[in-house]
């Protein structure tokens, strides 16, 4: 199955707003148990009104639960998505001049990157010897 650009653009942008995506949820979290913690119910006993923030703090945590699992699910399907792409378009080097070259390539995206660009932002204008060298050079630099 041929995979389009645009499939990858979309599942490499998936990827680079993961991180966000996973601080809004815990955020959000966050101010949903505060939310359940203030609670209040003049028609409730203590002990009703206790159970009544549990109950909430339950449902908000399941509802969190659920959206995480959805987010990792997308983030599983865009690096599957990718890892086909790379696969099935991606050559290693076949002589020492390509590899040369694609070091060469490797070392001015890193400086771009070491200045403050964004990976996303690099591979959307990248030609076939910058995201060559990424995939090359890409996942020990970010380590």
């Amino acid at each position: 199955m041929p995979i389009y650009l645009t499939s990858v653009r979309m599942d490499a942008q998936r990827l680079a707003e993961a991180k966000t995506a996973a601080a809004t949820l815990a955020r959000a979290l966050q101010d949903a148990l505060s939310k359940a913690a203030a609670h209040t119910d003049p028609n409730l006993s203590p002990d009703g009104l206790a159970a009544k923030r549990r109950e909430l703090a339950t449902q908000f945590r399941e509802a969190a639960r659920n959206d995480v699992t959805n987010l990792e699910r997308g983030i599983q399907s865009a690096r599957e998505s990718l890892r086909q792409y790379v696969a099935e378009n991606v050559t290693a080097p076949t002589d020492a001049g390509e590899a040369i070259r694609l070091e060469q390539k490797w070392r001015q995206t890193e400086r771009q990157l070491d200045a403050g660009m964004d990976l996303h932002k690099v591979l959307a204008t990248a030609d076939e010897a910058t995201a060559r060298a990424i995939l090359e050079f890409g996942p020990s630099w970010a380590a």
